[in-house]
């Protein structure tokens, strides 16, 4: 009669288990374990992952249900929902000033919709008044011309501008200097064609669209009042609200905009809403 076996005998037997080639039948390892070894070692390993998980989400869980660390997540997200709002509210604020400036320069022209720079926006020129000036600034012009002022001097703002280094915006060639009597406020400058205009200083971008008689304009405001424009590009390569820095690429020059006879870069220089000649401040 058989012997039926115990469970003892179950797990204490010795097993043998050889793993061998498939095409040969050469033995390769072999391994011998009961039932007993594996049932404490499968043991060992469940309760090993059993106390990581357990460890993990007690911590977890730990945080979530401490009043402690969620006040200290709120104020975390306070802090920085606060330090986003004053940020906004300071970048609108000299967005506010930067358009104010764009406005003052235009002498009380109407404002141009400068939120879409793939668009074209016609302006008629007989439309914006050159000539108007507001009147304080008429005020001032009145008491200066009426008094003998020494200008043998330099004030502390123009010597500020002076110390700025300006880059050149485009190598080239000047063909018309800045001629204030005619109405010509800029330096018209003949380079090569698709030669890259740069920032002549660091700044951000206040307009980056299209007008019928300057074509492809670029203005970037400056430090100490300062604003560079750059007019009939081929192509405007920064948007408005871009910070550029000094002598980086905004636009390639080119022949856009009718009031042009030729690729060239028309580049201006602006000082307290005040035209001023480039070429004072470049080497040219």
């Amino acid at each position: 009669m058989k012997q039926r076996k115990t469970i003892t005998g179950w797990l204490t037997s010795r097993y043998l288990l050889i793993i061998r080639n498939e095409e040969d039948f050469a033995e390769k390892s072999a391994y011998n374990f009961t039932y007993a070894r594996l049932i404490v070692l499968a043991a060992i390993i469940f309760m090993v992952i059993f106390g990581i998980a357990l460890l993990m989400f007690n911590t977890v869980l730990g945080k979530w249900m401490d009043p402690r660390y969620a006040q200290r997540e709120n104020r975390k997200q306070l802090k920085y929902i606060n330090k986003r709002v004053d940020s906004l509210a300071f970048e609108l604020e000299q967005r506010d000033i930067l358009i104010q400036s764009f406005h003052t320069m235009l002498s009380g022209g109407d404002a141009m919709d400068i939120s879409d720079t793939s668009s074209e926006t016609h302006i008629d020129p007989a439309e914006v008044n050159l000539d108007y000036k507001p009147p304080v600034d008429s005020a001032i012009r009145r008491e200066f011309e009426e008094k003998d002022y020494d200008l043998a001097f330099t004030t502390a703002k123009e010597q500020a501008l002076i110390d700025m280094f300006l880059f050149k915006p485009v190598d080239g060639v000047i063909t018309q200097k800045f001629e204030p009597q005619t109405d010509h406020y800029a330096v018209d400058i003949v380079s090569k064609i698709d030669e890259p205009v740069k920032s002549t200083a660091s700044g951000t971008v206040i307009l980056s669209s299209w007008t019928e008689d300057s074509g492809h304009v670029i203005m970037v405001q400056h430090k100490n009042n300062l604003m560079s424009v750059y007019k009939h590009n081929a192509v405007i390569l920064k948007k408005v609200g871009s910070f550029v820095e000094a002598g980086e690429i905004i636009a390639i020059v080119g022949n856009s905009g009718e009031l042009t006879s030729g690729p060239h870069l028309h580049f201006e220089l602006w000082h307290n809403g005040e035209p001023i000649d480039p070429l004072n401040y470049l080497n040219y």
